[in-house]
Protein backbone atom coordinates (compact mmCIF):
# COMPACT_ATOMS: atom_id res chain seq x y z
CA UNK A 1 0.00 0.00 0.00
CA UNK A 2 1.44 3.22 -0.82
CA UNK A 3 1.45 6.67 1.23
CA UNK A 4 -1.39 7.61 -1.05
CA UNK A 5 -3.30 4.41 -0.81
CA UNK A 6 -2.86 5.03 2.90
CA UNK A 7 -4.04 8.10 2.92
CA UNK A 8 -7.32 7.72 1.59
CA UNK A 9 -8.03 4.87 2.92
CA UNK A 10 -8.04 6.78 6.27
CA UNK A 11 -9.99 9.03 4.85
CA UNK A 12 -12.96 6.42 3.85
CA UNK A 13 -11.78 3.19 5.17
CA UNK A 14 -13.19 0.13 2.69
CA UNK A 15 -13.92 -3.07 4.83
CA UNK A 16 -13.75 -5.01 1.16
CA UNK A 17 -10.48 -3.98 0.25
CA UNK A 18 -9.25 -5.85 3.79
CA UNK A 19 -6.81 -9.41 3.33
CA UNK A 20 -7.89 -11.91 5.57
CA UNK A 21 -5.02 -12.25 8.43
CA UNK A 22 -5.58 -13.62 11.76
CA UNK A 23 -7.64 -11.83 13.78
CA UNK A 24 -5.27 -10.16 16.94
CA UNK A 25 -5.42 -10.97 20.45
CA UNK A 26 -8.89 -9.88 22.49
CA UNK A 27 -6.05 -7.70 24.62
CA UNK A 28 -5.37 -5.90 21.76
CA UNK A 29 -7.81 -2.93 21.87
CA UNK A 30 -7.98 -1.46 18.27
CA UNK A 31 -9.41 1.25 16.09
CA UNK A 32 -11.76 1.16 13.35
CA UNK A 33 -9.46 2.40 11.14
CA UNK A 34 -6.41 0.01 12.09
CA UNK A 35 -5.01 -2.05 8.65
CA UNK A 36 -2.62 -3.75 8.09
CA UNK A 37 0.52 -3.72 5.40
CA UNK A 38 3.11 -5.99 4.26
CA UNK A 39 6.63 -4.98 5.38
CA UNK A 40 9.24 -5.00 2.98
CA UNK A 41 13.30 -4.92 3.91
CA UNK A 42 15.52 -5.92 6.30
CA UNK A 43 15.51 -2.16 8.50
CA UNK A 44 13.48 -3.50 11.36
CA UNK A 45 15.53 -7.08 11.55
CA UNK A 46 17.94 -7.73 14.68
CA UNK A 47 19.38 -10.72 16.07
CA UNK A 48 19.95 -9.09 19.39
CA UNK A 49 16.46 -8.32 19.62
CA UNK A 50 14.12 -10.78 18.37
CA UNK A 51 11.00 -9.99 19.90
CA UNK A 52 10.91 -6.44 18.44
CA UNK A 53 12.56 -7.96 14.65
CA UNK A 54 9.46 -7.50 11.93
CA UNK A 55 10.86 -9.55 9.26
CA UNK A 56 10.70 -8.94 5.35
CA UNK A 57 7.74 -9.92 4.04
CA UNK A 58 5.61 -9.79 7.85
CA UNK A 59 2.02 -7.95 7.88
CA UNK A 60 1.66 -5.41 10.43
CA UNK A 61 -1.48 -4.04 11.82
CA UNK A 62 -1.45 -0.11 12.34
CA UNK A 63 -3.37 1.52 14.50
CA UNK A 64 -3.80 5.13 13.30
CA UNK A 65 -5.78 6.35 16.52
CA UNK A 66 -3.17 5.36 18.90
CA UNK A 67 -1.20 7.60 20.70
CA UNK A 68 2.81 6.34 20.19
CA UNK A 69 5.26 6.70 23.21
CA UNK A 70 8.64 6.41 23.50
CA UNK A 71 10.43 3.20 21.92
CA UNK A 72 7.18 1.85 20.16
CA UNK A 73 6.87 0.99 16.53
CA UNK A 74 5.28 3.10 14.11
CA UNK A 75 4.48 4.02 10.28
CA UNK A 76 6.44 7.55 8.95
CA UNK A 77 5.87 8.89 5.78
CA UNK A 78 7.53 11.47 4.31
CA UNK A 79 6.28 14.32 2.33
CA UNK A 80 6.04 13.78 -1.24
CA UNK A 81 7.70 10.26 -0.75
CA UNK A 82 5.38 7.60 -1.80
CA UNK A 83 7.51 4.84 0.64
CA UNK A 84 6.19 4.18 3.64
CA UNK A 85 8.80 3.14 6.73
CA UNK A 86 8.06 0.98 9.74
CA UNK A 87 10.67 2.44 12.43
CA UNK A 88 11.26 2.38 15.97
CA UNK A 89 10.56 6.10 17.28
CA UNK A 90 13.00 7.45 19.91
CA UNK A 91 12.96 10.79 21.95
CA UNK A 92 16.70 11.22 22.12
CA UNK A 93 17.10 15.08 23.92
CA UNK A 94 14.60 17.28 22.15
CA UNK A 95 15.18 15.28 18.88
CA UNK A 96 12.74 12.28 17.95
CA UNK A 97 14.32 9.99 15.85
CA UNK A 98 12.67 7.03 13.57
CA UNK A 99 15.67 4.03 14.58
CA UNK A 100 15.81 0.67 12.37
CA UNK A 101 17.01 -1.63 14.46
CA UNK A 102 19.51 -2.91 12.10
CA UNK A 103 22.68 -1.10 12.72
CA UNK A 104 23.32 -0.89 8.79
CA UNK A 105 20.47 2.19 8.51
CA UNK A 106 21.23 5.40 9.91
CA UNK A 107 18.63 6.88 12.20
CA UNK A 108 16.03 9.52 10.69
CA UNK A 109 15.49 13.05 12.40
CA UNK A 110 11.61 13.47 12.71
CA UNK A 111 10.58 17.23 10.88
CA UNK A 112 7.88 18.90 10.00
CA UNK A 113 8.05 16.46 7.11
CA UNK A 114 7.71 13.57 8.46
CA UNK A 115 4.29 12.31 9.54
CA UNK A 116 4.08 9.70 12.04
CA UNK A 117 0.64 7.85 10.75
CA UNK A 118 0.54 4.95 13.29
CA UNK A 119 1.68 2.69 15.96
CA UNK A 120 2.10 -0.40 15.15
CA UNK A 121 -0.18 -2.58 17.41
CA UNK A 122 0.54 -6.07 15.97
CA UNK A 123 2.96 -7.90 14.07
CA UNK A 124 2.63 -11.43 12.05
CA UNK A 125 5.87 -13.27 10.87
CA UNK A 126 5.69 -14.62 7.37
CA UNK A 127 5.42 -18.16 8.71
CA UNK A 128 2.13 -17.67 10.99
CA UNK A 129 0.64 -16.14 7.66
CA UNK A 130 1.30 -19.30 5.93
CA UNK A 131 -0.36 -21.49 8.20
Amino acid sequence: MTASAVAKFLANPDPSTYSSVPSPPSTKQLSPRAFGLRVLGDSMTNPRYPAKCILNGATVIVDPDRQWRDGDRVLARKDGCEVLLVKQIRRQGEQLLLCSLNPKYQPIKVTPKIHVLGVVAWVWTPEELES
